[in-house]
């Protein structure tokens, strides 16, 4: 550390509590700036009496429940705080009784007054990727492992798991049948580390470049049984179900001219395409539209963003 002078010492002390007495009414301080709270990501209660959200505070996330009506017992706060740290991935009971959410690689429970914290379960694993039955019985989720990861469902109700599947890499973006009965999944997605040095600057700056690999997709029972490939070239994305037997992709060539709409059936895996567009210059629909194909409730229908005419339509 560098010796400074007493005087400057004192005087550098002496303009700093001079600039503090200056300082005008009304303005922030960094105190107040970290002590400003985000809110975020709202969700829901089933029966639609509240609303669950995420409140961040000095990079401390805590989950909030504001409550729309009247609360069912006297001198409960509109506003409840009811978990706080480390709090992910929340959703809740289809009784609107229990708030879901994964803390430290387990699921974690609370009610929505904020009492009966506590977790769920706990395993040596880590699990994520935690998403609830359409009934709202059992739930969904990756577990990490030596081995790579497995697909795995268990009942809320009495804890019994039922394993899916298993990757040796990776296994992602859970979705139930409407019915419940079937899961889709990708699977295999990993990350290639390229490391390059240009000859503009030097050889002793490394820069890293992480691919990740497109995914394979694929459906299971989710009671066990044997795993359906769905047969889907790379380049596609967008999976949704449109009933309980057929799941939606959407497809867009490698020319940026070419946008497909198929849809699968889950028992033979079998593609058939449902619409396709053609743009002679390029697709131009940025990706924040979310031009994703969505179903109608009773599967008879789809709507989407279309580029037909170069001009955005629905």
């Amino acid at each position: 550390m560098k010796n400074i002078p007493l005087a400057a010492l004192v005087g550098l002390l002496t303009i700093g509590s001079a600039l503090h007495a200056q300082q005008p009414r009304g303005s922030l301080t960094i105190e107040q700036l970290v002590d400003i709270r985000h809110p975020s990501t709202p969700i829901w209660s089933p029966d639609g009496r509240m609303v669950l959200f995420t409140s961040e505070r000095a990079g401390t996330a805590s989950l909030v429940v504001s409550r729309t009506t009247t609360p069912a017992r006297p001198g409960t706060p509109p506003v409840t705080t009811v978990a706080t740290g480390q709090v992910g991935n929340p959703f809740w009971s289809a009784d609107s009784r229990t708030i879901y959410f994964t803390r430290d690689g387990d699921l974690w429970q609370v009610a929505p007054s904020g009492e009966g914290l506590r977790a769920t379960w706990t395993t040596p694993g880590v699990e994520s990727s935690v998403t609830l039955s359409p009934d709202g019985n059992r739930v969904a989720f990756v577990r990490a492992s030596a081995g790579g990861a497995a697909l795995v469902t268990r009942s809320l109700s009495d804890g019994r798991e039922t394993e899916i599947a298993q990757d040796p890499s990776s296994i992602g973006v859970l979705l139930w049948s409407p019915d419940g009965a079937r899961l889709a999944f990708a699977s295999g997605s990993r990350t290639i580390r390229h490391e390059q040095t240009p000859e503009y600057s030097g050889s002793k700056i490394i820069y890293t470049i992480a691919e990740r690999t497109p995914p394979e997709y694929a459906v299971a029972p989710a009671s066990g049984g044997a795993t359906v490939p769905l047969k889907v070239p790379p380049g596609f994305g967008g999976l949704r179900w449109l009933d309980a037997s057929h799941v939606l992709f959407d497809r867009q060539g490698s020319d940026y001219k070419t946008r497909s709409v198929l849809v699968a059936e889950v028992t033979s895996g079998e593609l058939r395409t449902l619409f396709t567009e053609r743009d002679a210059k390029f697709w131009s629909i940025p990706g924040q539209a979310d031009p994703t194909a969505r179903p109608s409730p009773d599967g008879k229908w789809i709507a989407f963003v279309s580029d037909r005419d170069s001009w955005d339509h629905i």
